[in-house]
This record gives structure tokens, sequence and C-alpha cells, in this order.
């Protein structure tokens, strides 16, 4: 049923898919595939407050879960606070959550270097550190090419820290 429901999703079927992911975790509470479709819902329709509210409800949940659902939903929890240009909060979920546990999963590193980059069109200033940390975490898959979604979140990490080495040290 979530897998259902995030298909709805994707197919811009807002409604079904809300109906569907619900109904998901009436059957089952511990269900972080129904949350992540939610996720999507609310930011697609612009549901801001509510999205953000739902997501805080169900992170305790996602402890209990996989660490790539978990770093991934609070992800688009971070996105939450960055629509609302709330920066401490979407930061403190980075260094909290997605980075927790020195970020292993592939997941986790997209998701670390993803955010800093929305900080960043955001119009917030990403402190040098975070992008030598990203650049850091990253630098032993740089070469790798499984897709290139990856490879561009990882280039473009090491590019940042070059870039912001360079006027640093200006």
């Amino acid at each position: 049923m979530s897998s259902y429901s995030f298909a709805q999703e994707l197919c811009g079927q807002y409604d079904r898919a809300l109906a569907s992911a619900e109904r998901a975790i009436e059957i089952e509470k511990v269900n972080p595939w129904a949350h992540h479709t939610l996720s999507h819902i609310y930011i697609k329709k612009g549901e801001i407050t509510a999205g953000t509210k739902i997501l805080e409800d169900y992170e305790h949940i996602w402890r209990e879960s996989g660490q790539a659902i978990n770093s991934h939903n609070y992800w688009h929890l971070a996105l939450m606070y960055l629509e609302q240009l709330d920066r401490d909060k979407a930061f403190s979920v980075r260094r909290s959550h997605i980075l927790k546990d020195s970020p292993y999963l592939v997941i986790q590193q997209l998701d670390a270097i993803a955010l800093l980059w929305r900080l960043e069109m955001t119009g917030f200033e990403v402190p040098h550190k975070e992008w030598k940390n990203a650049a850091d975490i990253t630098a032993r898959n740089v070469k790798e090419c499984y897709i290139p979604f990856m490879s561009a979140h990882y280039i473009y990490a090491q590019g940042r820290n070059v870039r912001r080495a360079l006027r640093v040290n200006e």
C-alpha cells in the first residue's frame, strides 16, 4: 500500500495518494514509506505547516526504521523547515539525523549534499566547513559512476569545497 501511494503521488494523483498513504498507516503505524509519500504530497501541494506537523508527529517512528529511509524522511522534514526559511532547524536535522552515525549510505550522502545545495539556492550562506565535510564524506565514492544523479551530487560537493576553499584562502 505504501509503494502504491508513492506511485500515485508520482503520477500527480495527490488525493488518491494521500488516501492510500493514510490507509497504509492505519494498517501499520510504523510505516516510514507511507510517511515519505506524505512528505511529497504536502510539499507539492504547498501545505508546509500541515506537512511539518505530520512529519514531526511521525519522526519518532523513523528511529525504528532502516537508516536509509530514516535519513531520507528527515531530509524531507529539513525541506519543510527550509520552506519556512528556518535555516537553523534545517541545519540541525542535517547534523543530528542525516549525518548521524557517519553517513556510509549513498542516500545519506546525497541527502546531506542536496540539503546544502538547497540552502544555498534559498539564499542562505553555507559555511565552508559544511562543504568540506560533504566533500570529505563523498571523496571515496566520487570516481564511482552508478547513476548520473549520484555523480552530479558528488561532483557538486567536491566543486563547492574547492571553490569555497579558494575564496576563503584569498
